[in-house]
């Protein structure tokens, strides 16, 4: 199976009070975590601020910055252009075990290789879809990001709006797989050091 892959590290952070994207885990930065994850993928396009890509992958920035998921990762997909491969693996830089929840994906798109569906998303044990946690055909996004234009824009666009409506095929995943970094306790819980006064906004 080809399929290229998208890796959402902008955002405020607000939560955390320091960049996530640079946050260590196991002496590599989140984000250079979450493309070690992808490294199946034929190309790899880190979507944020500049400087925060490892060597080897492509950059992104979503219009207008700072704009949300789902403005990244429509930028993502105009990034990897006319040559994308047919599917596309997204994910949040703020997932550390993100490398065992992504053969789990792989692994029910061959199994649906006779469905229609448009995507194939991590469930978590609550039953919670992972938006930031799934392979997308790559058609679909494109259809899906044309629609969101259409219909006022990307920017602030809540992600589940821009693909809940995609036929999606739901693939449970052990939550510490699923589990993400958003606040300084939570970082700690994986052993991640935070900079001193983490926890107050961060722009």
């Amino acid at each position: 199976m080809e399929f290229d892959a998208i890796v959402l590290a902008g955002g405020r952070s607000s939560r955390m009070g320091a960049a996530k994207s640079r946050l260590v885990f196991e002496g590599r930065s989140l984000v250079e975590v979450a493309v070690a994850a992808a490294h199946s993928a034929r190309t790899v396009v880190v979507v944020g601020p500049e400087g925060v890509a490892p060597e080897g992958a492509l950059t992104a920035r979503e219009t207008p910055a700072l704009g949300g998921p789902a403005a990244a990762l429509v930028a993502g997909v105009d990034r990897l252009g006319d040559t994308a491969a047919s599917w596309v693996l997204v994910l949040a830089c703020d997932l550390p075990r993100a490398g065992d929840a992504v053969e789990v994906l792989v692994t029910a798109v061959l199994r649906n290789t006779e469905s229609t569906c448009d995507a194939v998303v991590a469930v978590d044990d609550s039953g919670r879809r992972q938006p930031l946690l799934a392979l997308y055909r790559t058609d679909a996004l494109v259809r899906a990001a044309a629609s969101a234009h259409d219909g006022g824009g990307l920017d602030g666009l809540p992600l589940r709006r821009l693909v809940g409506g995609l036929n999606t095929v739901e693939v449970a995943v052990d939550g510490a797989l699923c589990a993400d970094v958003d606040t300084p306790e939570q970082a700690r819980s994986f052993g991640i050091d935070v900079p001193l006064g983490a926890g107050a906004a961060f722009i």
